[in-house]
């Protein structure tokens, strides 16, 4: 039996005992509208439908909605956190981020526990134990204690909606360990504990491709490592792309094309041409 088979039916038995462990939601009519209990896989009901909605579970919890205001159940139908949050999001590495009627937001921990105040405007979800916040329009680091390690000064840290989960669920965007920042307009790197690896300098950065990523400096190019070193300097011409979303010129099989003096090129991992056109 080869690797891949057996990883896909690992995979395929892990899903099925995830779903056997996590009850069935089910729905009833009431009035104009329907409302949402949980029952067992043999149909038993665990908890009577009361909810406006349920939300599938994550890390055994599932977030409720009740007249306008959302909380938390667990498996057994038990109410951890009462419905009176604005908005939630899913469980992500034992923590959610909920919001109060005022639009402040803050971490709860799987026991219903706020972890700091309601004060942040927008979290991104833990990764080693670290969460970035943004409080007065500048992103900063807390820990999960809540206790915030690293002052909130950047304008941007690159974020992206979570893939599958449901509610408020965002993440830090961290390619090759570093994600990208900003302040006065200035593109920076910064580590997984908020260390800057390279301070806001340059006009844009590209994202990494076999260790390398592009950085635009006024209408020149050149290529960082993921230690922030200019190993190809700033010769390139900046052809007017966007370096939101990862467009740019990316390495690829140990070269990338770029443009000298208007003429387009291929250069390898130490500048040099290899191809010209």
């Amino acid at each position: 039996m080869s690797n891949r088979i057996v990883f896909v039916f690992i995979a395929t038995l892990l899903s099925v005992i995830v779903r056997a462990q996590n009850p069935e939601i089910y729905k009833e009519k009431k009035g104009e509208n329907f409302i949402y209990g949980l029952k067992d896989s043999s149909g038993k009901i665990i908890l009577p439908a009361k909810y406006d909605a349920i939300e599938p579970f994550s890390e055994g919890l599932a977030q409720v909605k009740l007249n306008w205001k959302r909380g938390y159940i667990n498996t057994d139908g038990k109410e951890i956190v009462a419905p009176k949050y604005s908005e939630t999001g899913d469980f992500v590495n034992g923590f959610a981020v909920v919001f109060n009627e005022k639009g402040g937001c803050g971490f709860i921990n799987k026991k219903g526990k706020e972890i700091c105040p309601l004060i942040y405007e927008s979290l991104n979800s833990f990764i080693d134990g670290r969460a970035v916040v943004t409080k007065g329009l500048k992103a900063g680091m807390i820990d999960t204690t809540g206790k915030l390690i690293a002052p909130c000064k950047y304008e941007w840290v690159e974020t992206r909606q979570m893939s599958g989960k449901k509610g408020y669920n965002f993440e830090t965007v961290f390619l090759a360990g570093l994600a990208k920042i900003m302040v006065n307009s200035k593109f920076g790197l910064i580590d997984k504990r908020f260390k800057e690896i390279v301070a806001p300098k340059y006009d844009g950065i590209g994202y990494f491709s076999e260790g390398l990523a592009v950085v635009a400096l006024k209408d020149k190019l050149g290529f960082i490592d993921t230690t922030g070193t200019l190993v190809i300097p700033m010769i390139f011409d900046h052809d007017g792309f966007s370096f939101f979303y990862g467009s740019g010129p990316k390495f690829k099989d140990g070269k990338v094309k770029v443009t000298i003096s208007g003429k387009p090129a291929y250069i390898d991992k130490k500048g040099s041409v290899i191809t010209s056109f």
